[in-house]
C-alpha cells in the first residue's frame, strides 16, 4: 500500500512537471513568437526567456532555446533550422556607441550589427555571441565561449575569445554538405521533446 502511494505521488509530480515545462511551455513559446518577425514550426523556448527587439528576430523550424537565454533583435537576428541554444546563453546585436566625446556612452546611439546562425548549429551553455557574427551551418560552440568573429561551417570553437579547435569533417565532405543537393539529415521524424527518443535519418 505504501509503495502504491509513493508511486502515485511520483506520477503526479512527473505529470505536473511535464505540464509546467512542456504544455505551458508551448503556450509561452507561442506568445513569444507572435511578436517576432518570423518563427517556424516546432520552436520551443524554455522559461525564463528575455528578448529585446523581437520584431528583428527570425527563427527557423525545429529550434530549441534553453532556460535563461537573453536574445537581442535590435540589429537583426536570423536563426536557422534545427538550432540548439544552451541555457544562460546571450546573443547580442546592439551595443552602446562610444565614439562621441561630448555625450555619455549610455546616451550615445546604439551600434547595431546583425547576427546570423546557420542550420544545424549547437550553441552550448553560457555562450555569448557578439554583434555582427555569422555562425556557419553545422558548427558547435563550446560551453562558455565568447564568439567575437565569424565561425566557418562545421567548425568546433571554444574559449574566450572563441577559437577553432577542429573541423567536424574533412573539406570535401563539408563542401558536399553545403551544396543544395545535400542530404545530411532527413532530421527528426518524431517530436523528441515528447518522446525523448529522436529518430535521426542519415543520408542514403
Amino acid at each position: 500500500m505504501k509503495k502504491s502511494v509513493v508511486s502515485v505521488k511520483y506520477m503526479s509530480i512527473k505529470y505536473l512537471a511535464h505540464f509546467y515545462f512542456f504544455v505551458l511551455g508551448k503556450l509561452k513559446t507561442k506568445i513569444y513568437t507572435l511578436v517576432m518577425k518570423k518563427a517556424g514550426k516546432n520552436v520551443f523556448i524554455f522559461s525564463p526567456f528575455r528578448c529585446t527587439g523581437p520584431e528583428g528576430i527570425e527563427i527557423g523550424d525545429n529550434v530549441v532555446i534553453a532556460e535563461n537565454c537573453v536574445i537581442g533583435g535590435q540589429g537583426g537576428l536570423s536563426i536557422g533550422n534545427y538550432v540548439m541554444i544552451g541555457n544562460n546563453s546571450t546573443i547580442i546585436t546592439a551595443n552602446h556607441g562610444f565614439s562621441l566625446s561630448d555625450i555619455p556612452m549610455a546616451r550615445q546611439p546604439l551600434d547595431i550589427y546583425p547576427v546570423t546562425i546557420g542550420d544545424d548549429v549547437w550553441i552550448g551553455a553560457n555562450v555569448v555571441v557578439l554583434p555582427g557574427v555569422n555562425i556557419g551551418q553545422g558548427s558547435i560552440i563550446g560551453a562558455g565561449a565568447i564568439v567575437t568573429k565569424d565561425v566557418e561551417p562545421y567548425s568546433v570553437v571554444v574559449g574566450n575569445p572563441a577559437k577553432l579547435i577542429r573541423k567536424r569533417f574533412d573539406e570535401a565532405t563539408i563542401q558536399k554538405l553545403l551544396s543544395k543537393d545535400s542530404a545530411l539529415y532527413k532530421y527528426y521524424k518524431r517530436d523528441y521533446l515528447k518522446t525523448n527518443k529522436p529518430t535521426v535519418y542519415k543520408p542514403d
